[in-house]
Order: C-alpha cells, then sequence, then structure tokens
C-alpha cells in the first residue's frame, strides 16, 4: 500500500536538502514563501510498490518528470529479512538436508543487488550505462535523470508518455514481446549489462512504437565466455542438441565438471533428495549423466519442440532431484529476466528461442 505524500515530500525536502515546498500547496512547508522545488507535482502517487512510489511532476522549464521516493524505513525491513533468509538458508546447508553448498552466498549476492536498488544514485548511473551500451538499437528508450533533482531516495527522470502490455493490441503486444527478447538477447550476448527485473511494470510502448525500460535498481553483468556459452544454449535447445548443452551448462557453471548424484547413506543406492533422507553426492560417469539428461529432455516426444524456457526449467527441475546443479549467484537474476519475459512471450504465442537467437 502507499505511503502518505506528507512522509514523501519530506523525503524528498531531506533527500535533496531543499529549503523550500516540494511544489504549490505544500502543506509540510511552513518556513518562508520561496519558489516551489518542482512547478507541479500530483498530489497522489501514480504508481506504488513494497520500495518505493511514483509521482507525476513538471519542472519550471515544462519537462515532465517521474519522480519516485524511497519508502520510510524500507532499508531496516530488508536488512532483517535478508538476515532471517541467510540464517535459514545457512541451517538448512549445515543440516545436510538437500546436499546444497554456498547457499547463503545466494542470500549476499540477491541482498547486494537489492541494497543497489536502493540507492537511487547507482541506478541512475545503471540507466545511463543501459542506454549507451544500446544506443544501436533504436527501438529502444532509457529515459534520462535529473542529477540535482536525484539523491540516494529520490530519483527524478523523464516522463514516458506510453501504455503497458494489457493495454495493447494483439499485433503491439507482439511488437513489443519481440523488441524485449530482442533487447534482452543483445544485453545477454552482446553487452553483458542485463536488466535483471524486465516485468510488465517496468516496460512501455511508447506513443511512437518503442521499447520504453523502467527502474533499472537491479541489474547484472555476465562475463564474455558466459555470454558465449548462454548464446550457445540457445542454438542448442534450438537445435535439440543436449549433448551440447551440458557443455554449455557446465561453462555457465550450472552442472559440475563431474557428475554427481545422489546416494542414500543407509542403503547406498540412488535417491531422490528431495525426500529429506540422509545421504549426499557422489561422482558418476559422464556417460550415464548424458543419458539420463537427453531422455529427460526429449520426453515421450524426441521430436517435442520447446517454445519458451519455462519448459526447459521444468525439465531440469525434475533432473536435478536425483544430479547436482548449482545455481551461481548471478544467474539468479538471468533466470529472473528471461522467465518475466518468457511469460509475456507465451501470452503472444511467439517462441522464446526463435526470437533471441543470436543471429
Amino acid at each position: 500500500s502507499p505511503f502518505s505524500s506528507e512522509d514523501a515530500y519530506n523525503n524528498i525536502r531531506d533527500e535533496l536538502n531543499y529549503q523550500g515546498p516540494i511544489a504549490p500547496g505544500d502543506k509540510t512547508w511552513t518556513g518562508a514563501d520561496v519558489r516551489p522545488l518542482y512547478k507541479t507535482l500530483s498530489e497522489l502517487p501514480v504508481a506504488a510498490a513494497s520500495i518505493g512510489q511514483v509521482y507525476k511532476g513538471q519542472l519550471w522549464d515544462g519537462s515532465d518528470v517521474a519522480v519516485k521516493v524511497q519508502r520510510p524505513g524500507v532499508l531496516r525491513q530488508i536488512a532483517l529479512d535478508l538476515h532471517i533468509a541467510r540464517m535459514g538458508l545457512q541451517w538448512l546447508e549445515e543440516s545436510g538436508l538437500n546436499g546444497a553448498t554456498d547457499l547463503p552466498n545466494i542470500v549476499d549476492r540477491v541482498g547486494s543487488g537489492i541494497f543497489q536498488e536502493l540507492d537511487y544514485r547507482l541506478e541512475a548511473q545503471n540507466a545511463d550505462d543501459f542506454r549507451r551500451s544500446l544506443r544501436f538499437m533504436d527501438f529502444l528508450f532509457v529515459p534520462r535523470h535529473f542529477a540535482d533533482k536525484t539523491g540516494q531516495r529520490v530519483l527524478t527522470q523523464e516522463w514516458i508518455y506510453g501504455r503497458p502490455m494489457k493495454a495493447l493490441t494483439d499485433a503491439e503486444q507482439f511488437r513489443m514481446v519481440q523488441m524485449g527478447v530482442e533487447c534482452s538477447s543483445a544485453q545477454l550476448f552482446r553487452t553483458g549489462l542485463v536488466h535483471a527485473d524486465p516485468h510488465e511494470g517496468n516496460m512501455l510502448y511508447t506513443d511512437d512504437g518503442k521499447l520504453a525500460l523502467l527502474d533499472f535498481g537491479l541489474i547484472c553483468r555476465v562475463n564474455n565466455a558466459q555470454q558465449e556459452a548462454m548464446a550457445g544454449c540457445i542454438l542448442n535447445v534450438l537445435n535439440r542438441d543436449w549433448m551440447e548443452l551440458i557443455d554449455n551448462l557446465r561453462i555457465i557453471e550450472m552442472l559440475p565438471e563431474v557428475p554427481q548424484t545422489w546416494v542414500n547413506t543407509k542403503t547406498g543406492v540412488k535417491a531422490d533428495y528431495t525426500d529429506r533422507g540422509e545421504g549426499g553426492w557422489e561422482d558418476v560417469d559422464d556417460s550415464t549423466f548424458r543419458e539420463a539428461f537427453r531422455v529427460c529432455l526429449d520426453g515421450d516426444d524426441p521430436a517435442k519442440k520447446l517454445t519458451n524456457f519455462t519448459e526447459l526449467v521444468v525439465d531440469l527441475t525434475k533432473l536435478s532431484t536425483a544430479w547436482r546443479f548449482n545455481l551461481p549467484p548471478y544467474m539468479v537474476f538471468i533466470i529472473r529476466s528471461l522467465t518475466t519475459l518468457d511469460f509475456c512471450a507465451v501470452r503472444t504465442g511467439a517462441n522464446m528461442y526463435e526470437l533471441a537467437a543470436p543471429t
């Protein structure tokens, strides 16, 4: 739920160190009668989320802007939530119930990203870096920020005139998904700078037919080897080349170099580690794992064509109940980005892999 505009106005004043009214009619200001910081600012937020909320305003030069203000006390609450999550994963790892290792590191990496998201100055810099890295895409629009009206808890950016996906025609939705997947492919396979939160609320179809991206608080950077391997994974899925897919999953560190399977400690036989029985990971020859991988991915229909990322995730999840998989912290953001776009693609009937395939 949104917090009060009085709190928002006070946050803006404190963060930007402005001794005056935030907008005409600002009831939180009782001092001297000076020119307001913004020419206009909506009395109520036009959008609200767990971390902050957005107001529509106008600068004195006539520029329409979006003003994002952070929720009071959110830093302390998130720190507490992450601490509890880390304690839980630490206990899970030490218990040996699922054989996972380095689980707290996932919370550390995700937490680091979230704390960066709480500094709107970093978000503004991320947006600038992102715009420069994808300047060759003429259909992409990334709003610029106003540095003199941006701080750790306040972000003032260009206002975007556009519509969300749910307000588009079928043809416009398909075009928006095409642009979104093409943009994400360029991030993954060319620039290495990835928008990690491309949900529908962070994408708009502008009035001139462009794709506008918002909210650059969460981004992820991948190196050249990881970019090449992820591009290879897309082609492997399209070609149903499961052996090459295994090799590329090892490069991006989702599979160990030596296959391991979960073995029950008491019986000495392979088991499903999700059954909570005592056990551990044991090395297995590569050919056995490759055959199990092929059977799982082919399923009942070897000719079946995968059309979305979620189908692959489901198959790999089945494998991971008996075979060891890893989840590098950076992949948390990549998977989040891909599954979000995947959901949009499914709605339009688009084939995620064909749209994302590197050319």
